[in-house]
């Protein structure tokens, strides 16, 4: 019981790095973020995708493959791919309007941004217990 809880803050803290190098008050400041790292620093930015690579490698190692654990992985890949769509949006034409909607309007509160950290661990830690 109390390993299952270790391994659930771990992966919590690990969730809180990455939500502290991914920051931004909107969604133009995220995603120019996110690419300044991507040029500047590859290896943080590799860092950025450390609580994906924990669960798959937990899941592989302890053999757990229940729907919860599926359900954090696609919820971590889904996350990935937003980022390289977010990326390529930047990167295209500097601008981040999505259908009429523009991205330095849509603002990420910090509530938002480090929620997912609680998600996950909650999620994580029911999953293995």
């Amino acid at each position: 019981m109390l390993n299952y809880a270790l391994d659930a803050t771990m992966l919590f803290f690990i969730e809180i790095i990455e939500a502290n190098l991914q920051r931004g008050d909107t969604l133009e400041e995220y995603a120019r973020n996110i690419s300044d790292l991507k040029r500047s620093r590859p290896f943080i930015y590799i860092c950025l995708y450390s609580s994906f690579f924990f669960v798959a490698v937990y899941a592989l190692y302890y053999d757990i493959f229940n729907a919860l654990i599926i359900t954090i992985l696609a919820l971590k890949f889904a996350d990935w791919y937003a980022k390289f769509y977010l990326l390529g949006a930047a990167k295209e034409g500097g601008d981040l309007a999505f259908a009429n909607i523009n991205a330095a309007d849509i603002k990420i509160t910090p509530a938002v941004r480090y929620a997912g950290a609680f998600f996950y661990a909650f999620l994580f830690y029911i999953a293995i217990s």
